[in-house]
């Protein structure tokens, strides 16, 4: 809601909703449910969630007896040169059954509507369930079990083998982007959707003014359904590809070809026990974030490091730490191989060692110095194989995708 704009509705009292405001002409479409779309074609059922620009709703399809997510896109972006319609259909283009194909949420139909904020294209795509992250941190131990996490990995990076392969390239692939999919929903009675969903709960929709909120808006908005919930055996070992990742480059207005150096950055929050990724990021500032990635990938190559302005602030020429201000924060050199040497190995819970956070600067850089020395357990040195040929500074040192899956940390993941 721009600056000055006065509200129309009073807030909902779920976070997970949608923006009330953006019920407006050229925003989003009014759903109930239970409202059927594409001449009686598509049958509301429940509500999957929502972002800046379409609300996603869990929908029947009368015809093909199959539960599909509806994407309804505000009027405004629903232009004859949507993007996201392009790219969908580029893929299908060269749609050959192939098993990567199956990764990826492809669609079912398109058709357009019109209401009282505009006319709205809505793509009909398959039903996914819950995004890797949220249901990793949504578990008892906070992480996926080893093998399912290698498994998403593979199948992941197979998928992006082939998006590369097509053409495509996915630009933000993250846990939070990646979803497992659900079992044999499409055999599931409407009753059977809320029971093992949940039961659709509504919040009213209120005008300030007092007057009713219709046309333009609902009179209740869905909250969305909590996939987390969901119960495992409901879900497959498959998954779904739909800032921080970007590359130093981006934030110093540096101009290069990448590989995949993002997908290094994605494949290890997914091992990682609390999804944490390998470079700590600060959403803050770009400054804090080329900071944390030369503390663990070292000195940027030039002309990146002289077009680096705030390095005189916290490093030396050589890309050191430079010692602390009065009152200001410490920068420890770290490595990858010490970050790894932190995962749990196998079954193990334990992450990082309790006290760490104690030590003084110098006791820091010597831990580093030991653990580095210290060889990993066969699977996290695979890992580190891997991400190490993919996290680089120079996009012609990277690995493609394609010689990624021939490393012993995917090649040999055990179905």
């Amino acid at each position: 809601m721009g600056e000055g704009h006065r509200r129309v509705y009073y807030p909902g009292i779920w976070d997970e909703s949608e923006e009330l405001e953006e019920y407006r002409i050229g925003g989003y479409h009014p759903v109930h449910l239970g409202d059927y779309l594409a001449n009686e074609r598509y049958q509301i059922v429940h509500k999957l969630g929502n972002g800046g620009f379409a609300t996603v709703w869990l929908a029947h399809d009368q015809v093909q007896k199959r539960y599909v997510a509806l994407n309804i896109i505000c009027a405004d972006a629903s232009s004859e040169d949507c993007r996201e319609l392009q790219i969908i259909q580029h893929l299908m283009q060269n749609h050959d059954q192939s098993p990567e194909q199956t990764h990826i949420p492809l669609l079912l139909d398109h058709f357009r509507i019109s209401g009282p904020n505009g006319t709205h294209l809505c793509l009909a795509m398959p039903v996914a369930g819950p995004r890797v992250r949220d249901f990793a941190r949504a578990r008892q131990s906070g992480r996926l079990p080893l093998q399912l996490a290698r498994n998403v990995c593979l199948q992941a990076s197979r998928t992006m083998a082939y998006l590369h392969a097509s053409g495509v390239c996915h630009g933000d692939f993250h846990p939070a982007n990646v979803l497992l999919k659900i079992t044999n929903i499409d055999s599931w009675t409407e009753a059977e959707v809320y029971e093992r969903l949940g039961d659709p709960l509504r919040d009213v929709v209120e005008k300030i003014s007092g007057e009713t909120p219709g046309p333009h808006a609902p009179s209740y908005v869905v909250k969305p359904i909590d996939m987390t919930a969901i119960d495992e055996q409901y879900l497959t070992q498959r998954h779904r590809t739909p800032p921080p990742y970007a590359a130093p480059r981006t934030h110093i207005r540096s101009q290069s070809r990448h590989r995949v150096g993002c997908m290094g950055a994605g494949l290890y929050p997914l091992r990682r026990p609390d999804g944490r990724e390998p470079v700590p990021h600060d959403f803050g500032t770009p400054d804090g974030t080329i900071e944390n990635i030369v503390c663990v990938l070292g000195k940027l190559p030039e002309p990146w490091w002289q077009s680096w302005e705030a390095r005189k602030d916290n490093f030396d020429e050589e890309g050191r730490p430079l010692p602390p201000a009065p009152g200001g924060y410490a920068l420890l050199r770290i490595n990858l191989h010490y970050a790894l040497s932190h995962l749990p190995a196998g079954g193990e819970e334990t992450v990082f060692p309790e006290g760490i956070a104690k030590l003084d600067r110098d006791a820091l850089n010597a831990r580093v110095a030991q653990k580095t020395k210290e060889p990993l357990p066969e699977e996290l040195s695979h890992l580190e194989d891997l991400l190490s040929t993919m996290l680089r500074y120079n996009p012609a040192e990277r690995i493609s995708v394609a010689e990624a899956l021939e490393l012993p940390w995917l090649s040999n993941v055990p179905w």
